[in-house]
């Protein structure tokens, strides 16, 4: 047997996370529209078949990875709103921290970030502000009730403040110290 043709058992969370990240590197490559399964499960170094098996198709696999991708990037930034000591500017700071210190480099970067892919970067984002919105209207919820602040509808205001900030993030004539910066200068003055 081939040293290529050699099957390889893996657990099978390992082998979906290993189709998932080759999928997006063969994405970034070639292109999505230009990627097959059959791309993907050769770049593995798999049957089709075995890819299938994790996933019914290409679509349903890019979904997975971004939703996976998303939790998984979101997890620090949830884990300063719920962890903040009553302030908003001591969440900020941390959530900020949380950005400047992950580089703004994603894991699936080469992707992303492509020109071409800009109608997946833009899916990207959205898909953080669904996300992160329940997060961040009990984040507003709590501040209301220790009286910090008095905003009636904290989802609407929690929307108003994700969706906002997309172009800011996505501004690349900003370096990640100004992003924040600014998305700080600007939530301080809509709660005042």
């Amino acid at each position: 047997m081939a040293k290529d043709k050699i099957r390889v058992s893996k657990p099978p969370e390992e082998r979906r996370q290993e189709i998932m990240d080759t999928a997006m590197r063969v994405f970034a490559e070639k292109g999505y529209e230009q990627t097959t399964m059959r791309d993907i499960a050769s770049a593995v170094g798999v049957v089709p078949g075995l890819c299938y098996r994790y996933f019914e198709s290409k679509q349903v696999l890019f979904e997975q990875a971004v939703r996976q991708y998303v939790s998984d990037y979101c997890a620090p930034i949830v884990r300063a709103l719920k962890e903040h000591s009553g302030d908003m500017s001591s969440a900020f700071d941390r959530a900020a921290a949380l950005f400047l210190t992950s580089g703004s480099r994603e894991k699936y970067d080469a992707f992303f970030h492509k020109e071409e892919n800009r109608t997946f970067h833009t899916l990207l984002s959205y898909s953080i502000c669904d996300y992160m919105l329940p997060f961040a209207a009990e984040f507003f919820d709590s501040l209301n009730a220790n009286g910090t602040i008095s905003i009636s509808d904290t989802k609407s205001f929690s929307q108003f403040i994700l969706y906002g900030q997309i172009p800011i993030i996505n501004d690349e004539s900003l370096t990640p110290e100004e992003k924040a910066a600014r998305i700080k200068e600007y939530m301080s003055k809509l709660t005042k």
